[in-house]
């Protein structure tokens, strides 16, 4: 054993910077392994609550900087050999430097990982609790600290924080020499074989610090030496080698890598804290509540459970709805009823009940002061003088304590007034708990009403209206309008009613109710000296707020709806009712009834006595429930309406019939009078057998009539109507004419034979005198001299219009003779001649008449002036008379009269062209000097010289007679030449100012941009840009014309100004749509802070943007913005932002594409939506619309309250489990997450959907139901396959697939009658699905053992798609081909084929697709990614 005689370990000679200079040089000096071995022990601490130096702080460096840089790094341990003062001064920086090193990472580096019982503890309080977990032994270098102050080391500083900040890879030492580090010296330094050392105990056993003699500690320290260690504690020593102790610090560092031993210190604290903190609040709390709660007093107690049974009475007894009535009332009166009852016996039970109360807590306030004051020794009344003990120790005068007597007596005054209140607030309980029990002994009331009815069927009860038990609570009366029923009152006033009674006693019981706080007879024991007002309480407020009171109210008025709907059920019947009302009271019996058959006329009475019957069974009231339906009124409306319709139809049968008896009397009177007398000519004799003809084929319409007559007049003595005499005779009178007419007829045509060879032998004599009056008048022709020139023109004409009026009499007599012949029925005779002679005569006529009206008409047209000329009434004059005139010349050939017509005609048509030119109203004074100049310089053309041509315009002897003598028709085309130049110039013109008033009226349409009122943008200017187009090709019309020289100048100025306007325009659009496109994405903190650079640009862009569109706004006239044609300002300026733009979209796009690398789902989506996304990251909401184009079938997420994700929702509305996931981050990180979390928890549900379904009580028709569709199908489709290999299709199966094939029919009619039942819309589907699989694999069994198939490797069996789990995954296997399920969302999709296996499987080959296919360009991808056709192609492809 050690003593202090021994050579120890002197700290004066060699300090422990040498001592750990010599250690580590031992160490580089001898084996590499043993160092290791050496260094494992110096670690030992609590790693998570006391942070270490690391190993590389002992170690000598090589490096140029270390863990907390350059600065700290003073010397290179390697020369503490070679210079002993030097070495000390090592020695003291390095010891200073880990100390501080230790204490900059305690301060500023705090443990990672911990649990929240780690984090508590490493609190204030918490290591205030528990000091000995917390290192004692961890100081603060001031030396550090001074450095870290000083302004001229701000460097260094820095320095320092950057490496504190830098994570700390491997494990920290503590700055000390630890027991191993010694055992090692005194092993390999011979000089140090012989020393022995102190050490005091530190965090553990084996962790101890060598100190000196005098800092040992006494009552527990440890020696070391060569020979072992000596353990000293109270007075006991223990004496261990060193290998044994090597040993146990070896197995204890093993123990403290246990998680359970490495807290124990930390869980045991803990224990020992929570115990008595529990133990502490539990008596505090105890001492709290018997100090507090009325239960514990017995007098209180005793009053508060008398207070609660006369409240629970009470709101057991009174009912604000009175039910009691002995009659159903009107709605108005059931209203002033419940009224009355609201304010007369509702209010006096809660008077008496209040009354009783209050009685209650007076007398127990009063109790309990008395017992306050005898306890606590206080005077019960001011004049009690009775000797009392004294209330302190040492006062012997028995008198009073005023200030402490009124202190303590206040305490209770207040506990008092809280028991008052709390009283309070059981009778507003109790008041809620009546509203609620009313109304809910209401909607018990009329919930029996309702089923009592619907178990009738409606059936009509006797008693009501005072007969026997009343059995109705209102009366709703019943209103006809048109075909409908309209209800008195209707459905919301019955609402109203129910609802304003609940409304009114809420009020009544508002306003009535007074607190017990607030009462005289409590005031001298609630006393309150701080006369603050007691905040009242709101019991409307808390009446209407209640969740119970409100889901009652809504029961009621459902209950009421379905009386309601019971009362239009039986309303329903009525209907037909009101139809045939409507029908009768809108029928016109004239318009209807007029000619119909007798039998329709019996059955329209027949039809109105069977609805008078049935009107007169209608029921004047019925019972409906709590309803008594009244239709008293409705029935007394309806139920004459068909009676007066056959009354009608009995005035107007006779009347009607007698107006068709005179009709056909009257006509059969003309017929009779056309064939009465006997033909005597040929034109008699065709008309009188025209006649007989006529009558004849009436005759049978006639027949029907008559007949109809007769029937009728039988039909009303059958139905008993009443018929005058004079009807009766004209009834009679029919049957007469009918058969004078037919013995009439009969005559006629008996004497026909006889008649028809009289009369051929009259039109034999007649037809021959036509062709001899054509002779005659063809000879008196011949005589006239009508080829002549010499012929008297007025001669002439007369004579031709003598000859016409002759021919045309003779074409009608022509025309009759061949209508006698067709109806004779003799050979047609044509007459050549006639038609002939007609034809050659009229050209004769035409021409002498048209000569004479030519004549006539350029007579006067010599002597008019050629200013008065009518040219439009000239020229269609020569237009008719140039036609007749070519037709005769042409015909007539050898009629001279006919060549001169002509003649004449064509020779005036220059004349005609020279007025057409000068009566232009377009020739101005410029045109009237070129005609001048023209006609002096054609003289030589004219007859006789012209010296002064219309000079002036107006002189009369200017007429159309000068004209043809001056010959100007030989300049007649230059004339119109300068004519049409002067009308062309003037329609330039015009045009030209049209374009002109079009500037005007040309204005840009500015709106503001969105709800701004500083920002605008261009609205619909599509009228602007088509009134340009189409001015600019007016302009290009004008400069096309040859007649524009004289306003070219203009005009293509003009031209200008629209081009760089249709350009600007242009340009401007092209900038606005990409301001609309990137204003709200670089506007955008998002866009700022990943786009600086091209936002920036924007930024310019924009201003520039705002300030013209303001400008667009001031002035919006468009010509003043094209007035910059030559300087091209604004075009410039909108074209560079256009190319800016363009920059901005191309790094748009790489923008894009590296977020649609992180996400490859991104390329379903056009830039627009992935935009809107990208801007919208922190609004969760905003970016679900898109989620469906990025999945196959998720459409939300549903979130809980923190906003953690709880589920996903498809289309169809089916919720699959979503676990474990936040949408934090970036969009596109926490979409991919989206992405596998979805996978994973619908891994985790297929997982948890096969074990349920492998459990022995699990029926598959209670499975199907609980869990998504997707998992439902795959599982099921699992165990087919797996079934069909292991009990079928094996080699050693003992059933065949006649036995699988009758399972599976007995699986889809199991699934037959579930569909049957009561499904929702979700369960439908899902049963739909697996109704169709089902059969798909029932088919799929049918075939193969139709095949005979019989092993698994039957082709018949590998072709189809077969599912298979393992442990890892679900695949699915077809033939050689194996595919891995995606875990897709699919929803609850319906299945018209089996498909959906394919896409969910190919999902993933999809999505593998995009992420192996990067190679491909941008600008390809952008293709199949932008809208929703090229999303579906891209979803095609993949």
């Amino acid at each position: 054993m050690d003593s202090d005689n021994n050579k120890r370990f002197n700290f004066e000679q060699l300090s422990q910077g040498q001592l750990k200079g010599r250690l580590y040089k031992n160490i580089n000096r001898y084996d590499p392994n043993e160092r290791k071995l050496t260094q494992q022990l110096s670690v030992i601490s609590l790693p998570s609550l006391v942070p270490k130096v690391s190993k590389q702080r002992l170690e000598p460096t090589t490096q140029t900087h270390s863990a907390l840089g350059e600065p700290y790094r003073m010397a290179n341990f390697s020369l503490i050999a070679e210079d002993i003062n030097l070495q000390k001064v090592n020695d003291d920086l390095i010891n200073k430097d880990l100390r501080s090193d230790i204490l900059i990472q305690d301060q500023l580096k705090k443990p990672k990982n911990l649990s929240p019982l780690g984090h508590r503890l490493l609190s204030d309080h918490g290591m205030s609790i528990l000091e000995d977990v917390q290192n004692p032994n961890s100081t603060i270098n001031d030396s550090i600290i001074g450095l870290l102050q000083q302004p001229e080391k701000k460097k260094e500083t820095q320095m320092i924080k950057k490496a504190l900040r830098k994570p700390k890879k491997k494990q920290q030492q503590q700055s000390y020499l630890s027991p191993m580090d010694f055992i090692y010296l005194i092993r390999t330094d011979p000089e140090m074989a012989d020393e022995f050392c102190y050490l005091n105990k530190r965090d553990h056993a084996y962790d101890y610090q060598i100190v000196e003699f005098e800092d040992r500690n006494p009552k527990e320290y440890m020696t070391i030496s060569a020979r072992g260690i000596t353990y000293f504690q109270n007075d006991e020593i223990t004496f261990l080698t060193i290998e044994e102790w090597q040993r146990e610090a070896k197995l204890y560092q093993d123990l403290q890598k246990i998680d359970f031993f490495r807290k124990y210190k930390l869980w045991k604290n803990f224990f020992l804290w929570k115990r008595l903190m529990r133990k502490n609040i539990l008596a505090k709390n105890q001492d709290l509540m018997i100090s507090n709660m009325f239960s514990t007093d017995k007098q209180l107690r005793i009053t508060l459970l008398e207070v609660r049974r006369i409240c629970q009475q009470m709101a057991q007894d009174i009912r604000f709805l009175d039910t009691s009535t002995t009659v159903p009332q009107t709605h108005e009166n059931f209203k002033q009823l419940q009224d009355k009852h609201l304010m007369s016996i509702m209010d006096i039970k809660f008077d008496a009940y209040e009354q009783q109360i209050k009685q209650i807590i007076v007398e127990c306030c009063q109790k309990s002061l008395v017992n306050f004051k005898e306890i606590h020794r206080i005077p019960l009344h001011e004049d009690d003088n009775e000797e009392r003990a004294p209330l302190l120790v040492g006062d012997e005068s028995g008198k009073d304590m005023p200030y402490t007597t009124e202190a303590t007596i206040r305490t209770h005054y207040k506990r008092l007034r809280k028991f008052v209140k709390y009283v309070d607030y059981i009778i507003i309980d109790a008041k809620l708990q009546m509203m609620q029990n009313s109304v809910e002994h209401i909607v018990k009331q009329i919930r029996d009403f309702n089923e009592q009815y619907k178990e009738s069927s409606g059936v009509k009860r006797k008693g009501y209206y005072g007969k026997g038990q009343p059995q109705c609570w209102i009366i709703i009366e019943a209103v006809g309008k048109q075909e409908d029923i309209v209800f008195n009152p209707v459905r919301e006033q019955l609402f109203r009613i129910f609802e304003s009674v609940v409304t009114n006693s809420v009020i009544r019981i508002t306003t009535r109710h007074r607190e017990m706080l607030s009462m005289p007879e409590l005031q001298q024991y609630i006393q309150d000296e701080s006369n603050q007002q007691s905040e009242k309480v709101d019991v409307k407020a808390i009446i209407n707020g209640s969740e119970n009171f409100q889901i009652l109210c809504g029961q009621m008025r459902k209950e009421l709806e379905i009386a309601f709907d019971y009362l239009e059920q039986y309303a329903e019947k009525l209907k037909p009712f009101m139809k045939w009302y409507v029908e009768n009271t809108g029928v016109n019996i004239e318009k209807q009834f007029a000619d119909k058959e007798v039998e329709e006329y019996r059955n329209a009475i027949n039809q109105y006595k069977d609805q008078d019957q049935q009107f007169q069974d209608i029921e004047p009231t019925q019972e409906i429930g709590m309803i008594l339906f009244d239709n008293q009124k409705l029935k007394a409306k309806i139920k004459s309406s068909a009676m007066n319709c056959i009354q009608e139809l009995q005035k107007f049968i006779p009347e009607y019939i007698y107006k068709k008896a005179v009709i056909f009397t009257q006509k059969t009177a003309q017929l009779y009078s056309t064939i009465a007398i006997s033909p005597i000519t040929v034109e008699q004799f065709v008309n009188y057998m025209e006649a007989v003809n006529v009558i004849n084929n009436q005759f049978e319409d006639l027949s029907n009539v008559s007949q109809e007559v007769t029937a009728m007049a039988l039909l009303m003595d059958e139905l008993r109507i009443k018929i005058q005499d004079k009807h009766k005779q004209k009834f009679a009178e029919c049957n007469q004419q009918v058969s004078q007419l037919r013995k009439k007829v009969d005559d006629a045509m008996a004497n026909y034979d006889q008649n028809l060879n009289k009369f051929r032998k009259d039109m034999e004599r007649m037809i021959p005198q036509v062709d001899s009056t054509v002779k005659d008048l063809n000879e008196r022709v011949s005589e006239q001299p009508l080829s002549s020139l010499a012929a008297d023109l007025s001669d002439m004409v007369t004579f031709v219009q003598g000859v016409r009026k002759q021919v045309d009499e003779l074409k009608v007599h022509a025309k009759k003779l061949n209508d006698y012949q067709i109806a004779l029925n003799m050979e047609y005779t044509p007459f050549e001649k006639l038609e002939t002679f007609n034809g050659e005569f009229t050209l004769l006529e035409r021409l002498w008449c048209g000569r004479n009206e030519w004549i006539s008409n350029y007579s006067v047209w010599l002597k008019q002036h050629y200013t008065d000329i009518n040219l439009d009434d000239m020229n269609n004059l020569m237009e008719k008379l140039q036609k007749a005139a070519n037709l005769c010349a042409k015909e007539l050939d050898k009629n001279e009269v006919a060549r001169v017509f002509k003649s004449d005609i064509e020779g005036f048509r220059g004349v005609y062209q020279v007025l057409q030119a000068l009566k232009d109203p377009a020739i101005s004074e410029k045109q009237w000097n070129q005609i001048r100049a023209l006609i002096l310089e054609s003289q030589q053309l004219f007859k006789e010289p012209i010296l002064e041509p219309f000079t002036p315009i107006n002189d009369p002897k200017y007429n159309v007679l000068w004209i043809t003598q001056a010959g100007l028709d030989q300049v007649k085309d230059k004339l119109s030449e300068i004519a049409l130049r002067a009308a062309k110039e003037i329609e330039l013109v015009k045009m030209l100012e049209q374009v002109e008033s079009i500037w005007r009226s040309a204005v840009i349409t500015v709106q503001p941009y969105r709800e701004s009122k500083d920002v605008f943008i261009l609205g619909n200017n599509e009228d602007l840009i088509s009134k340009i187009d189409d001015t600019l090709l007016t302009v290009n019309n004008i400069l096309a014309s040859r007649f524009v020289e004289g306003i070219r100048s203009d005009v293509e100025r003009q031209q200008q100004l629209l081009r760089y306007f249709q350009e600007l325009f242009d340009e401007w659009m092209l900038h606005q749509r990409n301001w609309l496109y990137l204003e709200p994405i670089l506007n955008s903190p998002y866009s700022a802070k990943n786009l600086a650079k091209e936002s920036k640009i924007f930024q310019q862009a924009d201003t520039q943007w705002k300030k013209l569109m303001r400008n667009a706004r001031d002035s919006s006239i468009a010509r003043k913005w094209a007035d910059d044609y030559q300087n091209r300002l604004y075009f410039n300026q909108l074209r560079q932002n256009n190319n800016n733009f363009d920059v901005i979209q191309k790094a748009l796009d790489e923008f894009l594409e590296k977020k649609r690398d992180v996400f490859q789902r991104f390329y379903f989506l056009s830039n627009d939506e992935l935009l809107e996304i990208l801007s919208n990251a922190k609004n969760i909401q905003a970016i679900q619309p898109y989620l469906r184009k990025c999945f196959e079938n998720l459409v939300k997420i549903q979130f809980d309250s923190q906003e953690n994700a709880i589920g996903m929702i498809s289309a169809e509305g089916e919720i699959a489990v979503l676990k474990g996931y936040s949408a934090r981050g970036e969009v596109e990180d926490w979409l991919k997450a989206l992405e596998d979390k979805m996978k994973s928890s619908l891994s985790g549900v297929m997982r948890q959907s096969l074990i349920k379904y492998q459990l022995e009580d699990t029926q598959r028709k209670d499975w199907v139901f609980e869990f998504p569709l997707q998992i439902i199908i795959t599982i099921d489709s699992i165990f087919w396959t797996k079934i069909t290999e292991e009990n079928y299709l094996q080699a050693d199966a003992e059933g065949d697939l006649d036995d699988w094939y009758d399972a599976n029919v007995a699986m889809l009619d199991e699934l037959t009658l579930l569909i049957r039942g009561n499904l929702t819309e979700l369960q439908r589907r899902t049963l739909v699905a697996l109704v169709t699989q089902d059969v798909h694999f029932r088919d799929i069994v049918d075939n193969m053992r139709n095949e005979s198939v019989e092993g698994i490797m039957d082709f018949k069996w590998q072709q189809q798609l077969r599912f298979y789990h393992d442990e890892e995954s679900v695949h699915a296997k077809q033939v050689n081909a194996k595919l891995m399920y995606g875990y897709e969302f699919l929803g609850s999709t319906t299945r018209l084929m089996l498909d959906d296996y394919y896409r969910s499987f190919g999902n993933q080959i999809r999505c593998s697709t995009i992420r192996t296919s990067r190679y491909w360009e941008n600008r390809i991808m952008q293709r199949f990614s932008h809208g929703p056709r090229q999303r579906r192609t891209w979803k095609q492809l993949c």
